[in-house]
């Protein structure tokens, strides 16, 4: 945003939000806010189902992949590449209308948005454009088995007492 004008940054975002926002619908994820260049996305609200936890690393996978095709894109026009980090935990949160007589608005709360918003920015230190909780790989009946994980130390993240245990997604072929 630096180096483009407030104009060029909203054309940007909105081409980057529309890209990003059509694996979330095929996966039947929720879009719960537009944050900057950022998306909160949940599964499981308001209607829960049985394959939420599976549906949501399916689609931060398909976002990954998406956005390494808007990239590339941007790189063969001679533009920079934009780089994106992913979080995703799984439990349970407030899901409800939240604000004031001014303004109401449908959102979730709590820890779990936090550990997931935690592990978004995780993702920069670990250097992986993806980085998600054990309980989200666990309730997701262990992941894509495809797909390579690699364990972090437990994660003592900001605003929660007890540490995290978490993934990174390495891509690539999985080691033998």
């Amino acid at each position: 945003s630096e180096r483009l004008s407030p104009d060029a940054l909203v054309t940007l975002l909105n081409v980057y939000l529309e890209d990003m926002s059509v694996p979330i619908q095929e996966t039947d994820g929720v879009i719960d806010k537009f944050i900057g260049d950022g998306i909160m996305v949940v599964f499981g609200s308001p209607i829960r189902g049985d394959d939420d936890a599976e549906q949501a690393l399916k689609c931060a996978l398909e976002i990954l992949a998406a956005a390494e095709r808007w990239s590339s894109e941007r790189a063969r026009e001679g533009k920079p590449p934009v780089l994106i980090g992913v979080g995703g935990h799984y439990g349970e949160v407030f899901a409800g209308a939240l604000g004031s007589d001014q303004l109401l608005e449908y959102t979730v709360i709590g820890d779990t948005v936090n550990v997931a918003e935690r592990l978004e920015r995780l993702s920069r230190d670990v250097e992986s454009p993806l980085v998600v909780s054990a309980a989200m790989i666990e309730a997701a009946g262990g992941g894509d088995e495809n797909v390579n994980w690699v364990r972090l130390p437990p994660q003592n993240l900001k605003g929660h007492q007890k540490p995290v245990a978490a993934f990174y997604f390495v891509s690539g072929e999985r080691p033998a």
